[in-house]
């Protein structure tokens, strides 16, 4: 099972556990640096969440927002992927 399929799994059990019913998308970012997006619709809402995995297990969200259309704003993918570099960067130091 592919990481990502492992974290949909994982986003529809706690919709069920929770009661919160939303249609939740999770996709790899095209052209990025392992970029993932968590598209999250629920009623009139639709929040995104970028972010990376690191290893198998983890899933770091780096920025969240709100939109309507369908493209995500350049600031907003420079912004994931420059917390992603430093992030990575931090990780080396220890």
């Amino acid at each position: 099972m592919g990481f990502l399929t492992k974290v949909n799994k994982y986003v529809n059990l706690f919709s069920r556990e929770t009661g919160i019913r939303s249609n939740t998308i999770l996709k790899k970012l095209v052209d990025t640096e392992d970029l993932c997006e968590i598209r999250v619709i629920s009623g009139g809402n639709n929040d995104r969440f970028l972010g990376f995995n690191d290893g198998t297990k983890l899933l770091i969200l780096t920025n969240g927002f709100s939109k309507k259309k369908q493209n995500i704003p350049d600031r907003e993918i420079e912004l994931a992927q420059r917390r992603r570099k430093e992030y990575i960067q931090r990780r080396m130091e220890k």
